[in-house]
């Protein structure tokens, strides 16, 4: 431990601005590694009950079981479905516009770890040369001995090594947290797949039959006005058969 800390005071002051790196680079992993768990992030037990709704066409109620517990997949579906109720969407785009905007947390500081370990090799480097410039203007004068120049450039190297041991940690951290980031949008992306089925089965249309007419789909607006040409139709063959 010692050895280390003697190692950082002979690395010179950028070793300063390469600890605050590592300090930050670490906190975003931990930060993210327990923000990303599955747990945290789907509820599997509401998104069934969800899906249940869906299945029998209540909006409503599908809408309320979403709003029941304060998850990612609960926002998504809320704001799906909450979407689809009042714009000219369907539903499946509905979903699937909510998820795009809601999933962006999922990528919350990985650009930040991303430069942070490009920052961290770059600072390294700088010190590098910075002690080798005067390693080298020492050498320039008189009387300095070859081991003298050896130590100055040995220093110098000392930030090249503690950029390297920020940025490493760093650059295997992003890697695995973006696999697990895409692992999770394939998880989100089956179970939005699920609701949609669902909602196809439950035939949402009827519970858009009852909203205002500006706020209804297309394929709501037609099945509407499908099912007032056969009620005309049924009225004029009972009005026919009554004569």
């Amino acid at each position: 431990m010692n050895q280390l800390i003697d190692y950082f005071i002979k690395g010179g002051a950028l070793m300063w601005p390469i600890l605050l790196c590592s300090i930050v680079s670490w906190a975003i992993i931990i930060e993210r590694a327990l923000r990303l768990s599955r747990s945290r992030l789907i509820d599997d037990d509401l998104v069934h009950k969800v899906r249940a709704a869906l299945a029998e066409g209540d909006l409503s109620e599908a809408q309320r079981q979403a709003q029941a517990k304060p998850v990612l997949v609960g926002s998504v579906l809320n704001k799906g479905i909450d979407e689809f109720r009042y714009t000219e969407a369907d539903f499946e785009t509905a979903l699937q516009g909510a998820a795009e905007r809601q999933l962006q947390v999922l990528w919350n500081n990985m650009g930040a770890l991303n430069t942070i370990a490009r920052v961290a090799t770059l600072l390294g480097l700088l010190g590098t040369v910075v002690g080798m410039v005067i390693g080298f203007e020492e050498l320039t004068k008189e009387g300095v001995a070859k081991e003298q120049l050896a130590n100055a450039i040995g220093v110098a190297l000392i930030t090249t090594v503690g950029g390297l041991c920020v940025a490493i940690p760093a650059i295997i951290g992003e890697s695995a947290l973006k696999s697990k980031i895409r692992k999770l949008m394939i998880d989100f992306e089956e179970l939005l797949l699920e609701c949609v089925k669902a909602a196809r089965i439950g035939n949402v249309a009827k519970e858009g039959a009852k909203a205002p007419e500006h706020s209804k789909s297309p394929e709501q607006k037609k099945l509407a006005d499908q099912a007032e040409s056969v009620n005309v139709h049924e009225a004029q063959a009972a009005r026919g058969a009554g004569a």
